[in-house]
């Protein structure tokens, strides 16, 4: 009968080659911090100002199945066009599950411009 080894793990080297953390270290550091942006010496952010939408109502079975005949492709077909599964698509479908997130905006997209789905967008 043959005895199991064990070989002995190789240290992580990310963590052996890290410097002990240094509470005093990140007091300083964000002393100098602070005194960099009181002296002006800051950089300037760029900041863009954006109206958020509100978020997207809930699309019900019906509504999933209406986007897809729209567009007048199969359910896999679908599931591609979205990047989901192909059971993502069935069980939305069959009200087992309601589409959330990201799949809202894509479905919300899909719906108002199919285009962009089926790559028939035209560049002017």
């Amino acid at each position: 009968m043959k005895k199991a080894t064990r070989k002995a793990k190789a240290p992580d080297t990310a963590a052996a080659t890290l410097p002990p953390f240094s509470g005093a270290a990140l007091v300083e550091a964000m002393t100098d911090f602070v005194g960099t942006l009181t002296r002006g010496k800051a950089h300037t952010l760029r900041t863009t100002d954006i109206t958020v939408p509100a978020p997207l109502p809930v699309r019900t079975a019906a509504e999933v199945r209406a986007v897809r005949d729209g567009l007048g492709v199969s359910q896999a077909v679908f599931a591609g066009l979205l990047n989901v599964p192909v059971t993502t698509v069935i069980s939305w479908e069959n009200s087992q599950r309601k589409p959330s997130g990201a799949a809202l905006k894509l479905l919300d997209i899909a719906a108002r411009h199919p285009e962009v789905l089926t790559g028939q967008v035209r560049v002017r």
